[in-house]
């Protein structure tokens, strides 16, 4: 692609075999990448994960592919000024973001050297699925958050379709852990949203949630640990969602009964934490590790 279309067709095996095929790819995906994701992406990414820049494109790459960054972004693009220049910042944001935390994702998740071909094949399927029908597969307090985003961009100007699924953007990297759920315990994707999004509801996540997002970044200190600790959550919750398909053959109801004294002893810290008017690194810490603790005391 990096050729004029008439070298391309005329010399195709050629250009293939090009001497500095590689260093032009690797110029192309850098570019696309700082383009993307912005100047300090790969520096954001290396300080968060420790892994090399190497391993940071393979996982961009994947990222990208599988959420159709480039494609989003030239719709959005597109969209001229059919909307204000505010409006459409935002949906260039939104998007980045859900790419940056899907590359995020795969580098925590994936052993380095990841393959980028491999990890589009097992995650493009599933995720393509949640990205046109997420709230109906999740259900509960995500799903009416959705629906709020969905109709903010469309009173924005913003085109129904594309309204619809910019909603879904800041959540569909948890469906990574969805579709890996999925492959491993044998269902299918919306089989997993859906005990996810009901794991969400039933020990009531979402003020953790809510509250780690609000932490402050004022620092790279402050954004480290927050990114920190939204993995820890995002990690507990897809261990509770796996236990609760496991033991309880998806009822979150019935896994609570089971492990009732782990639960309330959980949910009398949690009750007591949120009695204050605003958290903080300290009590969000304190509220994830009874979480962690009750995953672990889990009836099997």
């Amino acid at each position: 692609a990096y050729f004029p279309s008439a070298l391309r067709e005329r010399f195709p095996t050629v250009l293939l075999d090009h001497r500095l095929r590689r260093e032009i790819i690797a110029t192309g995906l850098v570019n696309n990448m700082v383009n993307l994701g912005g100047i300090s992406f790969d520096h954001r990414m290396t300080e968060d994960s420790g892994v090399s820049i190497a391993d940071v494109a393979r996982a961009f790459l994947a990222s990208r592919n599988i959420f159709g960054f480039n494609d989003r972004w030239r719709e959005i693009d597109g969209l001229g000024t059919s909307v204000t220049l505010d409006t459409q910042i935002d949906l260039l944001l939104e998007v980045r973001r859900m790419a940056e935390r899907g590359t995020t994702w795969l580098l925590r998740n994936l052993a380095p050297p990841m393959e980028p071909s491999s990890a589009i094949d097992t995650f493009a399927p599933g995720l393509a699925e949640l990205m046109s029908s997420l709230e109906q597969s999740i259900g509960g307090g995500i799903a009416v958050e959705i629906e709020d985003a969905r109709a903010r961009w469309v009173s924005d100007g913003v085109p129904e379709d594309l309204a619809a699924r910019a909603a879904r953007w800041p959540w569909l990297h948890t469906g990574f852990d969805m579709v890996q759920l999925a492959q491993t315990e044998g269902c299918d994707v919306a089989g997993a949203a859906a005990v996810y999004g009901a794991v969400f509801e039933a020990f009531e996540i979402g003020w953790l949630w809510d509250g780690i997002g609000a932490l402050s970044r004022s620092d790279r200190w402050q954004t480290q640990a927050r990114s920190s600790m939204r993995d820890d959550l995002m990690n507990l919750i897809a261990e509770l969602t796996r236990s609760v398909m496991r033991t309880a053959d998806g009822a979150p109801d019935e896994w609570i009964a089971a492990n009732e004294r782990s639960v309330r002893r959980m949910t009398a810290m949690h009750q007591e934490i949120r009695r204050a008017e605003s958290f903080d690194i300290t009590t969000l810490s304190v509220g994830l590790r009874q979480l962690r603790n009750l995953t672990m005391s889990a009836v099997s």
